[in-house]
């Protein structure tokens, strides 16, 4: 798939860096002309969001260990984030179930991957 629109485009038009989720749920990033974007954008075949996300390390007890993007002040307060997020911009949870009900828990970094390391070694 072409990410410019024509051959001046492709080579000397302005690019721009897009943050696309793939079908797993992880971001991927694409580089497109300023043109082909605005040309997509008007054309309706992507639209912009202005959410913030973060990407999330996940132990659950029934799809093990996941990576998540969850929407900062949608599925994450960002409270929390500014507390539990590490340098590379990543959060770390845990998943539990209590009276059949799942509670999520955001943890440290180092919390994780002790709880990790147990998981696993199950």
């Amino acid at each position: 798939m072409s990410f410019s629109v024509g051959f001046f485009d492709r080579f000397f038009g302005e690019k721009v860096e897009l943050e696309l989720p793939d079908k797993n749920g992880n971001v991927i990033k694409r580089t497109v002309s300023k043109k082909w974007y605005k040309k997509m954008i008007q054309e309706g075949k992507i639209s912009i969001i202005e959410q913030t996300s973060v990407r999330v390390h996940m132990l659950h007890p029934i799809d093990g260990y996941v990576i998540l993007n969850w929407i900062v002040d949608k599925d994450v307060p960002s409270e929390t984030v500014a507390k539990f997020i590490n340098k590379q911009n990543e959060l770390f949870a845990i998943s539990v179930f209590e009276s059949g009900n799942e509670k999520i828990m955001v943890v440290k970094e180092e919390v994780f991957e002790d709880a990790k390391d147990k998981f696993i070694s199950v």
